[in-house]
Formats: structure tokens, sequence, C-alpha cells
């Protein structure tokens, strides 16, 4: 297992730093070094710190900055040089502050320490161009043959992440300057976890929940554990799933399972997006192999495919659909398939216990998930109707399913279809308590199939299940076509015990 992560120790007094320094240090396989802010101790002794206990190969980082403990310049960086002197390998030093201490080194030894040249914008990330200049100038001020570069910056979505672990590998490759580049905020996830597999020396963790010095940061233990960080490397795979919101997708612990049982070696994240197309688009730039695509995203992963080689990058079963949940980078362009619409249609047969031809079927909604299993409902024999809140979303998406509008979701009827499909995203996230139908228009004629699986039940679950109607959530639909995508992906099938498992214990762990 690689040491591949440097862990923040937070503690205001030297002898709580140096037994939180030993305890990470003895007890963190990934940790590469152990970082010290000592502007936040109060009365810091550097000697003591650097003193501290330390197996072979964990580095001690210090770090003063401005605004804590340390009122001045010059009191920052004698706390720095004096930690050095005595042992610690790494100082964290900010951009402006980078050729004084080096001249104060020099004048007073040791003169080989080695430097993080850092800057820290915690308004946003800059754009393209301004992300290379700033990195230009950071490389220009570490001088020594061991210096590195750090930029860490406040992202605003996935977008951002992307382009900052890009414009932090291009700048690496340039230079041959170790860089790191972090996000800070929720989205900044991704940076921090692919860091291995863009050739970062390491990134920031902290100790535990508890002592989170940045916004954002994970521990130390969920990236060894959930993320397998040590074991990531410049090869490893990358997938994720799209969509906003997405903080409740079970779908990263689904492949993680998946790909742990087939001995694949790749990792699979969440990412939040707002602009579907930039995203697909700095995806490819960094060579993301797949992604699963939700809400509400379906249609613009289904274009982003189209675009590619004249239209040759849509699966059938995307084509038929209209809209895509899955994507397969090859050859530096998107393949789009659909894994919703038989994945719908198998779990809705094994609810009934038989086929679903000839049955009148109503689906709620009209974005990709209700395209899909319209489509694929009507061309397995049923009489699909569809309904949705907004009616000229309903009629389009009707139309390009084959099917027949016949109103708003209120307007449902009791035993106006045999089976019921929710494919609206009333009953999750903000929408948490509501439902698509009145409770009226359930009965024990119906089978309901609700495609929300977060909360379990529903409230409209648990408004069939009052009714007397069969009931059915989304958690067996949601591996079918998880299952699907894994196929897509790699040619293999997707081992569904392994990943009802990891779902299981996910929906267990959220409750």
């Amino acid at each position: 297992m690689k040491r591949t992560v440097c862990v923040s120790v937070a503690a205001t007094t030297t002898g709580a730093v140096i037994e939180e320094v030993e305890r990470v240090a003895s007890s963190s396989p990934i940790a590469a070094a152990v970082e010290v802010r000592l502007d936040a101790v109060a009365g810091p002794d550097p000697e003591a710190i650097a003193r501290a206990a330390r197996p072979d190969g964990i580095e001690l980082l210090l770090t003063c900055r401005a605004g804590g403990t340390v009122e001045t310049t010059g009191d920052r960086m004698e706390l720095l040089r004096r930690g050095v002197q005595v042992g610690a390998e790494l100082v964290d030093i900010d951009a402006v502050d980078a050729p004084a201490f080096r001249e104060l080194l020099a004048a007073r030894g040791p003169a080989d320490a080695k430097l993080i040249v850092s800057e820290h914008d915690f308004e946003r990330t800059p754009d393209d161009a301004g992300l290379q200049r700033t990195l230009e100038r950071l490389g220009a001020l570490a001088h020594g043959p061991d210096d590195r570069v750090k930029l860490a910056t406040r992202v605003a979505g996935a977008e951002d992440a992307l382009r900052l672990l890009l414009a932090g590998r291009a700048f690496a490759s340039s230079s041959g300057r170790p860089t790191i580049a972090v996000g800070m905020g929720e989205a900044g996830l991704a940076t921090r976890v692919l860091a291995p597999i863009f050739g970062q020396p390491f990134t920031y963790a902290a100790a535990d929940a508890t002592r989170r010095t940045a916004p954002g940061q994970p521990t130390v233990d969920e990236l060894a554990t959930r993320w397998r960080h040590g074991e990531l490397h410049l090869e490893t795979a990358i997938y994720g799933v799209i969509g906003k919101p997405i903080g409740h997708s079970l779908s990263p612990a689904i492949h993680a399972a998946s790909f742990a049982a087939l001995g694949i070696d790749a990792v699979y994240l969440p990412f939040e997006v707002d602009d579907a197309p930039v995203f697909l688009a700095l995806a490819a730039r960094a060579g993301i192999a797949g992604l699963s695509v939700t809400a509400p995203h379906k249609l613009a992963a289904l274009a982003a495919a189209r675009e590619e080689a004249g239209g040759a990058g849509r699966e059938d079963a995307a084509a038929r659909v209209g809209a895509a949940n899955t994507l397969r980078l090859d050859g530096g362009c998107w393949r789009a398939t659909n894994t919703d619409a038989a994945a719908a249609r198998e779990s809705i047969e094994a609810a009934l216990g038989g086929a679903v031809a000839g049955r009148a079927v109503c689906v709620l909604g009209a974005g990709g998930a209700a395209r899909a299993a319209a489509t694929e409902l009507r061309r397995a024999g049923a009489e699909v109707t569809l309904r949705n809140r907004s009616a000229t979303r309903g009629r389009e998406a009707a139309e390009a399913a084959g099917v027949a509008f016949v109103g708003p979701l209120d307007g449902l009827a009791a035993g106006e279809a045999e089976v019921i499909v929710n494919a609206t995203t009333l009953g999750q996230g903000e929408h948490v308590g509501e439902s698509p139908v009145p409770a009226s228009a359930l009965d024990a004629r119906s089978l309901v199939f609700d495609m929300v699986y977060r909360p379990r039940p529903t409230r409209l679950l648990r408004e069939a299940a009052a009714a007397g109607a069969a009931t059915l959530d989304g958690l067996d639909m949601l591996l079918r076509q998880a299952a699907g995508q894994v196929r897509f992906w790699t040619g293999r099938e997707g081992p569904l015990p392994a990943m009802r498992a990891a779902a299981e214990a996910e929906l267990a762990g959220g409750e």
C-alpha cells in the first residue's frame, strides 16, 4: 500500500500536537506526511514537534499561516526555520513569503529544506488561463530540486474540480515539478481522491472527522477504506456518476463493490454537475473511462454521444429511448447506452410474476427514466400512458416514447392502470415526504413501482400499501441497471449479490 496522504493535525498546544503526530504517524498506513499548523498552536515549540517520533518514510510538514497565533511574518518564518533545523523535512510557505524564507535559510541554514510553495484562493477556481498563470508563478518560486507547488482553490462543482486536476497535471508534466492541486469545498472531494491517479505526490486529509482543517476535507480513514487511496496509481481507471443532486446516490457503493468482486482496478466517484456538456468535455480530457448518468443529465448525455462520429456513439437502446444513463469513453469519444429501460421492465415483470404484455401501465414523469420505461414497456406489449406535471414536457416525452399523454399527475384515477410507475423525483431529496399522485388514486388492483429507493419506503409506497396495492421500490431496478452498466463498460457481468449487499449496507447505514 502506497503512502499517498498528508494528514493535517489540529491541536492547540505543543504537547497535544506531539501526541497527535505520533498517533497519526504510527496508525495511518497511507500517511506520507503529517502537517502541523504552527499558527494554530499557543506558544508553539517547533523543535519539540520536529523531534516527535515518526516511522521511517513519514515526513513532518510545518506550516505557519498569517492570521493565527503568530503575529508577524518574521516570527512565522523563524519558527519554520527552527523546525527545519532539527528535522522537519517539509515546509509549506505562502508564495509571497517564499523568496524571503529562502534567504533566511541560506543565511542561517540548513539550506536544503524541501519547500511547498503554495497559494490559496478561498473564493473561486480561476479559468484555465488563470490556473496556468498561477501555477507557472508558483513554479518560478520553487527553486530547490525537491521543491513542490501547491494550489488550493474553492471549487463550485465537479467542473471546477476536473479543471483544477487537469491544470495541475499539465503543469507537472511540462515543468517536471511535483504539483499538488486541492479543491476546497464538498465538490473538491474528487481532487483529493484522484490525486494519485493524476500523479500528485500526496493530498491532504484530516486525522478524524472532528478535526477537519479545510472545507470538504475527508479523513485519512475515509480515503483509505472507502476510496482505497493507497492502492490507486496512474493506471487506475476512473468511473463515476453525474447528476444534481447526487449525494443520495447508492451508485458509488454499488460499483465499488462490483469492481472489487471482479478484481477490476478502478475507482468510482460521485460528480455533482451543473453543465453536463462542459463536464463531459473535461471528463474526456481527463480520461474518465465511464459514467453513470442520472437526473437531470440523461438527455445531455445522449446528445454528447450523438455528436460523436456522426451519431455512431449511440447504442440502439439509447437511441430508442431518446436518453442515455450510461457513457463509455472510446477513442476519446463518448459512446452511450441505456440500461434503465430493460432494468425497469425486468423489475416489473419479476414483481408481477409474468410478462407486461397486455397490461395497462401509467408512467409518471417526463425525464430520461420515464422515457426509458415507457418506451421499453410499450415495446414489450404493454398498453402505456404517460402523465406529467408539465403538459408540454409530458407530450414531448410521450411522443418520443410512442405512447399517449393523458394529463397531469393529480388526474390519475383509481383503477386507471394495473401498473403505476413513478419516474419523477417526488419522494426523494428536497421532495422527501411528497407523493406524485393523490392517495385516492391508489387501490388494491395495482402494482405501484416507485423508482425512488431512498427513503424506504416513500410516501407513495406507504399510501399504496395502505390501499392494498402491491409495491416495489427502486432498488431492484437500480441494481439491474448497474449490472448492465458494468457489462457495457467491461464486457463482464455485474456481480448482483455483491452489489445488492453493498446497497443494503449503505441504506442501513443512512437510516
